[in-house]
C-alpha cells in the first residue's frame, strides 16, 4: 500500500494530544530522490557533544523520553504499511519500543517491539551505527543536531529509509539546558526554514503544524 493511502484510510493519525491530520496537508513532490544505501559518509556528531548528551542523560532522567507519545502513531503506520522492520533513530531512553510493547497485538500479527532496533550515539550500547530500515522514526532530535552536521544526519536518514520516515521536529527554544549552558535545541528554524531540506531527500505525505513544532511522514515513492 502506498504511503498517502495508508495515511487516507484513517483521515488522521492518531497523536497522543492531539491530531496528526492527513486531509488537506499532502504536499506531493513529482519523484523520490534516488540515494543508495551505503555507509555514513563524514562525521554525525562531535566528540564534545556526544559527551554533552551523555552527561544531561545521566542528570535528567526524562532526558530523551519523548518518544512514547507517538506509539499510537508508528504503531498505525507500522501495521497500515505492513512494515517488518523500524529503526527509531535518536532513541534516547527507548520509550517508543517499550510502548509498542505494551500494545496488545492484532489478529496474528508479529510483535511490534520486536521489529524496532534503537540508535542513539549518545546512549551506550545503543550507539553503533545501524542498518536501514524499512520505517525510520526520529523523533525530538533533529532540532538538536550540531548545525554544521545536519546535512550529514538528514543525508544518513535518507540512507537509512528504506520505505518511509516518521519526523518530529521542534521550532522552539528547549526548556532544558547542556552542561555548556547552551540551549538544548541547537537549531530553532521554522517549517519554512525545514521543509525545503525534507522535500529535498523524501517525498512528503503528510506534513501537519502544531505551532511549536511539526510532522512529516516522509515516502520514497
Amino acid at each position: 500500500m502506498r504511503v498517502s493511502a495508508a495515511l487516507d484510510a484513517r483521515h488522521a493519525i492518531p497523536f497522543k494530544g492531539g491530531e496528526l491530520s492527513s486531509s488537506g496537508a499532502h504536499a506531493r513532490l513529482e519523484a523520490a530522490v534516488d540515494r543508495s544505501v551505503g555507509e555514513p559518509v563524514g562525521a554525525l556528531i562531535s566528540d564534545s557533544y556526544r559527551d554533552q548528551n551523555r552527561t544531561l542523560h545521566d542528570l535528567r532522567p526524562e532526558y530523551g523520553g519523548s518518544s512514547g507519545k507517538w506509539v499510537a502513531t508508528v504503531a498505525h503506520l507500522i501495521r497500515s504499511l505492513n512494515l517488518a522492520s523500524v529503526l527509531d533513530y535518536g532513541c534516547g531512553k527507548g520509550l517508543l519500543k517499550q510502548g509498542l510493547a505494551s500494545l496488545p497485538r492484532v489478529g496474528n500479527e508479529a510483535d511490534l517491539a520486536g521489529r524496532v532496533r534503537e540508535y542513539d550515539p549518545a546512549i551506550s550500547g545503543k550507539d553503533e551505527a545501524p542498518a536501514p530500515a524499512e520505517l525510520v522514526v526520529c523523533t525530538d532530535v533533529l532540532e538538536h543536531v550540531e548545525p554544521v552536521y545536519l546535512d550529514a544526519v538528514l543525508d544518513d536518514l535518507r540512507r537509512l529509509t528504506l520505505n518511509v520516515a516518521f519526523l518530529n521536529i521542534a521550532t522552539r527554544p528547549a526548556e532544558k539546558t547542556l552542561p555548556d549552558g547552551r540551549n538544548a535545541h541547537l537549531i530553532v528554524e521554522t517549517l519554512a526554514w525545514w521543509l525545503p531540506k525534507l522535500k529535498s531527500r523524501w517525498t512528503i505525505a503528510s506534513l501537519q503544524d502544531f505551532g511549536d513544532q511539526f510532522v512529516v511522514v516522509g515516502s520514497n515513492e
